[in-house]
This record gives structure tokens, C-alpha cells and sequence, in this order.
């Protein structure tokens, strides 16, 4: 690393030399370009929310001899502090056509020292370990140590039980941990990797009244290309009310061997109540997890899968024992199904204004589809937060500044602006790029949106939309922890609440209501013990009034 601290710099053509405090430049590589830059304007740090941080200048090289590399470090001071520190990107060289041959005009794009996160893969387990102990664990196993990373700041976490990684980039591994704490990431100029809550992040300082009043060309905008007030969202299935429904053998055979075993209801089945023949209850398993055979006082009768339309008889042919259903038998199936669930939800009040504005029925519809939500409750959820999002023509605010300090990500509260009838609003800013002349005289040019930037979610969202994948829990297929993608187990014990006297809990298969994390679980009999596991089913809410 050429920039070793806040007070080195390069002379021309790579001698390392000790610099004064006071002062700007721009370092690629081992040379200091500050002098070299083509004009005013051409030097410009831009940072977007939820992307890197990019330097883009140009050069003039009189000798035709300075020919910079992809990958080479790219730093831009002012008086001792740094302004961009990453690595180039992509290089360009170009002769004009009113001096070829005897000068070259070098295009430099740097990305920040983020896109390290992006070149070195994760294979490890970590057990009973800190966010803390983990970040430091992967920068030293891994060559980001060797790249200058360093943990910086990390708030105190609970203990991780366990999460397992199998070959993914440190930048996945990040955002998987980010989940698990609420926490967001991000690698400073110093090449610091340091964690925080992104709800926190406040700015420095606001414009307007009772703020920095220094700003210029201010440029108010709205629009309502993605508005809405009612929305539509197709989701997943949704619990039918219990149903009960008869089926009987096929008359037209006579053959044991040749009747079905095999029967349909109506819906998809999320749960049995009760499988009964000629009134005489039947013993029901799930398909995949109990043992279809006859073996001991409690062997299955009947199987079934969640989310199928079949329950199956024993596959054991023993007409004594398991008998094949004939035409004067009756099976009579107490369950719950499942239906594919379409929803709506409106904001009246913002109907009503759409209405006062522009006459007609002030009704903005948008349908969304996202079939991997279950439940009403947990549909409902999200087609609000759909339109709390949506459901608004934010305020877009683009200005100038000569203070430095903002950064995208920052959230700038209590802003006022009468002018634009602004009062003690909150913004996120969302773009912050700084135009750098070659004395070091500098414009910052600022966007910032009200509210939540309606392109991305807020970590709350996807941590809800998340939770709700069918692929996170099934009744009938592993129960997989929150991160692994290894070691799966399947979850059939009763759950145990050990806080309140030990209360056996409703099986979770039965209980749309709530999830359990578990910190590990011993195997009866095996004495194997897994860590971090995440039992229920992806639903909210007290289902119907049920307790």
C-alpha cells in the first residue's frame, strides 16, 4: 500500500516522499497526478446509495511514457484527509487528434476498497462465536489481511451459535451476517471494515432553516411514475376453514391387488385433523419423515405430504392387517387446505387527495405477484408496506454545496424549506458526487429523496420477505438453519418452552402463529447435536381468532 497514512504522498514518477498536512492530490499508483490533470471539472468522486464509491479523472501525459494498470492503488487528499481510496478500475488512453504523437490524454475510472469483498470466496464453519470474532476469523484466513483490511469499528453482538459457508464471496457472507445482526458494512478509504445501523447513520448537518444555509441551485422535483393507493398483490396460499370430506373404495373392483391406495380431496392439505374409517380413527403419518412399514403398535396407517392433494394407505400389501379400501368402506378426512390467495388493500385518504387534485376517482392500481408468501396475515403485511413505500410522490431534492461531509446512505432529518413547503422532513441521500479543480477548490453536487428510496427496500422488508420463502420451512422437508447450506436436519420432537415451566408447545405444523429458534438439538438415541435451527411455518398472526 503506497499510502501508508494521512501523511504520505508520491513526487512524480514514484518517489515516495513525507507531505505536509495542508494541501490536495491525487496518487495512482506511485505517482502523484496532480498536476497532470487536463482541466478543470475532471476530477470527480461519486457516491451512490447501495453501490461503490467511483473516481473518475483525466490525465495529460506529455512524455507518452505514464501507462497505468488495472488494479493499481488510486487515493485523492485534501489536507490530510482522504477523499477516495480504492484501486483502478479501468484505464483509458486516447491521442487527440490536434496532437498525436506528441501527447496522451489518460481516462481513469478507481472503484473503493469494497470490490475486495467480491474476489475471495468463504469456506468455514463458525460455532458460538461473535459477529466481531467471525469478521476477524475471514480477514485472516482469507488474503483480505494481506490485501491492508482491518476490523474497524463492530458493535457488540450476541453470540452467532452457527453458521456454515460452503465456497460464497466475503461480500455474500457480509450481507448473510447483516441479517442475522441488523447490521450494514461498508470499507472505509483506510481500508477499515467497519459494521453499523444504517438507521442510525445520520448526517453531519442539514440545509435549510436552523442548518447550512450555503447551498445553491436547488432543484425540487416529484413525480408518480411508480404511485399507487390500492394495491394488489397475488401471494402464496391461504388456510381454508377445517373441512371434512368422504371418499370410499372403486365398486368396480373386486381384486385386492388392483384397488387404489390412493386418494384425493379437494385442496392442497396444511394440515390433518383427524383420518378415520367406518368411524374408527386411523393413525396418520407424514410422508418422508415417518416409516412407511408395518412395524410395532404405532405404525402409519395413512401419509400424507403438506401442500399435496393425496393421502396414501400403507404401501405394505397385508389385507389382514392393511386392508385395501372397498366400495362399502368409508374414509372420512378431517383437515385444513390451502387456496392460492389474491388480496387488496387501498389508502382511502390518498384516493381521496388524488381525488381533490385531479377530479375523477383518484384510484391508482398496481398489482404485484410474489407467490412465495403464506398466509393472509403475512401477505397483508407486505401489500401494506407496499403501499406505505409506494403509496407517496416523494420529494426529490438536487443542490449544491461547498462543505464537505455528506455521504450516500446518510439520513438528513428535520429539514425546512419554506420556500418549497418543506417542514421537518427526513431524506435519505441518495447520490453525493464531488467535482474537484485542480487547486483543490471543490463543488459538491447532493441528491437526496424523501423518505426511503422507493428502488430499494428497507432491511426490515427483505428480512420479512425473506421469512415468509416457502423453501425456509416445511413440515415434510428438512428444517434448514437461517444461513447454512450444509448440514440439514429434520425436526420431529416436541419443542419444549424451557423459560415458562417447561410447556410443551403446539406442534408447529398445527400453529400458523410462530416460529421457534432453537440453540441446538440433540438426536434421541444418536446423541448428534445441531445448532441454530429455525422451526415453524412462515405465517404471522393469530390465525382467525384461534388461540
Amino acid at each position: 500500500m503506497y499510502l501508508a497514512g494521512p501523511g504520505f504522498a508520491c513526487a512524480p514518477l514514484g518517489v515516495m516522499v513525507k507531505k505536509t498536512e495542508s494541501g490536495f492530490y491525487v496518487l495512482i499508483g506511485n505517482r502523484d497526478v496532480t498536476n497532470r490533470i487536463r482541466e478543470k471539472g475532471k476530477i470527480k468522486i461519486k457516491s451512490s446509495y447501495g453501490q461503490r464509491d467511483m473516481l473518475d479523472l483525466t490525465i495529460v501525459d506529455l512524455t507518452q511514457s505514464i501507462h497505468f494498470q488495472p488494479g493499481e492503488p488510486a487515493y485523492v487528499k485534501l489536507d490530510g484527509s482522504i477523499l477516495f481510496g480504492g484501486s483502478v478500475e479501468e484505464i483509458r488512453e486516447q491521442e487527440p487528434d490536434s496532437a498525436v504523437g506528441e501527447m496522451t490524454e489518460i481516462t481513469v475510472k478507481a472503484v473503493d476498497f469494497n470490490a475486495l469483498l467480491d474476489r475471495f470466496l468463504v469456506s468455514s464453519v463458525y460455532e458460538d462465536m461473535t459477529l466481531a470474532e467471525i469478521i476477524e476469523d475471514i480477514i485472516e484466513t482469507t488474503p483480505l489481511g494481506v490485501e491492508g483490511i482491518e476490523l474497524g469499528i463492530c458493535p457488540v453482538t450476541d453470540t452467532i451459535d452457527k453458521v456454515v459457508f460452503q465456497s460464497v464471496t466475503v461480500n455474500e457472507v457480509l450481507r448473510d451476517l447483516g441479517k442475522l445482526t441488523g447490521l450494514s458494512n461498508n470499507v472505509d478509504y483506510n481500508k477499515k471494515l467497519n459494521f453499523f445501523d444504517k438507521s442510525t447513520y445520520e448526517a453531519p448537518y442539514k440545509i435549510g432553516t436552523g442548518g447550512v444555509g450555503t447551498y445553491r441551485k436547488m432543484i425540487y422535483s416529484r413525480k408518480r411514475s411508480k404511485y399507487r393507493n390500492r394495491q394488489v398483490l397475488r401471494a402464496g396460499n391461504d388456510r381454508t376453514d377445517t373441512l371434512t370430506e368422504t371418499v370410499r373404495g372403486d365398486a368396480s373392483l373386486t381384486k385386492a391387488e388392483d384397488r387404489s391406495r390412493t386418494f384425493q380431496v379437494s385442496y392442497p392439505i396444511a394440515e390433518i385433523i383427524s383420518v378415520k374409517r367406518n368411524d374408527v380413527p386411523q393413525r396418520v403419518g407424514v410422508r418422508e419423515i415417518d416409516e412407511d412399514k408395518i412395524e410395532g403398535a404405532d405404525w402409519k396407517q395413512w401419509f400424507f405430504s403438506y401442500g399435496s392433494r393425496e393421502i396414501s394407505q400403507n404401501s405394505e400389501k397385508d389385507e389382514n392387517v392393511n386392508p385395501t379400501l372397498t366400495h362399502e368402506d368409508r374414509l372420512e378426512i378431517n383437515y385444513v387446505g390451502l387456496y392460492p390467495m389474491t388480496l387488496e388493500v387501498e389508502d382511502y385518504t390518498n384516493i381521496n387527495e388524488r381525488m381533490a387534485i385531479e377530479g375523477g376517482s383518484g384510484v391508482y392500481s398496481v398489482r404485484e405477484d410474489d407467490t412465495s408468501i403464506d398466509g393472509r396475515d403475512f401477505a397483508t403485511e407486505k401489500a401494506n408496506r407496499l403501499l406505505e413505500i409506494y403509496g407517496k410522490m416523494p420529494i426529490t431534492l438536487n443542490y449544491e454545496l461547498l462543505q464537505l461531509g455528506l455521504v450516500s446512505g446518510q439520513i438528513m432529518s428535520g429539514v425546512t424549506i419554506p420556500e418549497h413547503g418543506i417542514s421537518n422532513a427526513n431524506y435519505l441521500i441518495d447520490e453525493v458526487e464531488i467535482t474537484f479543480q485542480v487547486s483543490g477548490v471543490y463543488v459538491v453536487r447532493v441528491k437526496m429523496v424523501e423518505g426511503e428510496r422507493q428502488e430499494a427496500w428497507s432491511d426490515y422488508f427483505r428480512r420479512l420477505s425473506e421469512a415468509g420463502r416457502k423453501t425456509t420451512i416445511r413440515a415434510n422437508e428438512v428444517a434448514i438453519r437461517q444461513i447454512a447450506l450444509s448440514d440439514e436436519s429434520s425436526v420431529t420432537d416436541a419443542i419444549l418452552d424451557s423459560v415458562n415451566n417447561s410447556v410443551t408447545l403446539i406442534a408447529f405444523s398445527a400453529d400458523p402463529m410462530s416460529w421457534a429458534l432453537l440453540r441446538s438439538v440433540m438426536v434421541a438415541g444418536t446423541g448428534e447435536v445441531y445448532f441454530s435451527m429455525r422451526v415453524g411455518r412462515s405465517r404471522i398472526g393469530d390465525p382467525y381468532g384461534a388461540t
